[in-house]
């Protein structure tokens, strides 16, 4: 009820609730934006101090007597789109403001998408025919401006547009995602692509999987040695810039677990068809790798001797890792 002087209800807003501006009867003009669709009971009850309106949709929004309730429309003057005086004058509650005139012609500005950027400068609503605006598009990070459109037609292809309005006109702000490159470094190994391109929001897509001889692949990392945040085909790309991705590696065994781990461990059968039974690695968690580096069957090893079930998988080569106080050992297996 605190409000006076002038409102403008923003382009973001789509409808107004009931009893939101009710008793402000120190508002003496509100602007309502293009974007409105709906105007709830009493919005504007008791808004006795109000002397205009201006409406800015092109089509009378469906309202209520309660909607200006005990406001005086005879005296307050509503000011429309000059293409829809006629509707306004046919409207309930619209036709009993005091008089009813046309705007010159309605901007409206807007953005394809509000969290891709922004819009400045000359707001929406009515201006004189021959008004120059000047609009400036800021996107958001992550995002790049693409052009300015009215319809299907480019107004222009820079962040600032100035425009002579002759008629009433939209102007979207255009922004996409923005396209980065992301570096793949194998750390010794080798990799082709070396690097790919990727958009902002997006999942990254197929990643290739790079060799090293001696070594198990294990994932692309956002930093060296096989740590910070491992990336996979489906990771979406937030990163607002060029970014590199490091290869993992795990030494790999020919034939089974080396050093430490080799008198305690065994793995039998190899080859196997369904169970792989392990032996002597109790506290180990087990991990399963493709020969391409992509894991496929990790679990906590309880017992001294357990029945491993693979069965599920194709056939073909496989490597087994088992980690235990921060020791890895690799063995490789095929699955028949």
């Amino acid at each position: 009820s605190g409000l006076t002087g002038a409102l403008t209800i923003p382009s973001s807003v789509t409808s107004i609730g009931s009893w939101a501006f009710a008793s402000c009867s120190g508002l003496t003009s509100v602007t309502i934006s293009s974007s409105v669709t709906s105007i709830d009971l009493y919005a504007f009850y008791n808004c006795s101090g109000l002397t205009s309106v201006s409406n800015l949709s092109l089509t009378p929004q469906t309202i209520s007597s309660d909607v200006f309730g005990n406001v005086t429309l005879s005296n307050v003057a509503l000011t429309v789109p000059t293409s829809s005086v006629s509707a306004y004058q046919s409207a309930e509650v619209w036709q009993d403001f005091k008089s009813i005139t046309g705007g010159d012609v309605l901007l409206s500005v807007v953005a394809n998408d509000a969290a891709m950027g922004s819009v400045g400068g000359t707001a929406s609503g009515l201006y004189a025919t021959n008004t120059t605006v000047q609009l400036v598009a800021t996107p958001a990070q992550g995002y790049v401006f693409e052009r300015w459109l009215s319809g299907s037609t480019t107004l222009g292809v820079g962040s600032a547009l100035t425009f002579t309005l002759t008629r009433d006109t939209v102007i979207t702000a255009y922004f996409a995602a923005a396209t980065y490159t992301l570096t793949l470094d194998a750390q010794g190994g080798t990799v082709s692509p070396a690097s790919i391109t990727v958009t902002f929001g997006a999942a990254v897509g197929k990643l290739p999987t790079p060799t090293r001889s001696g070594y198990t692949f294990a994932g692309w990392y956002t930093q060296a040695n096989g740590t910070g945040t491992q990336y996979t085909e489906s990771t979406a790309y937030r990163a607002s810039g060029d970014a590199t991705l490091y290869a993992k590696w795990t030494e790999a065994g020919s034939t089974g677990v080396s050093g430490t781990l080799a008198a305690n461990v065994s793995f039998y059968p190899n080859p196997f068809a369904d169970a792989l039974r392990l032996t002597g690695a109790a506290g180990c968690t087990l991990t399963v790798f493709t020969a391409a580096g992509a894991p496929v069957h990790t679990r906590r090893v309880a017992g001294a001797d357990e029945a491993i079930q693979l069965g599920y998988l194709p056939s073909g080569v496989y490597f087994l890792r088992l980690e235990k106080d921060g020791k890895i050992k690799t063995v490789k297996a095929v699955k028949e």
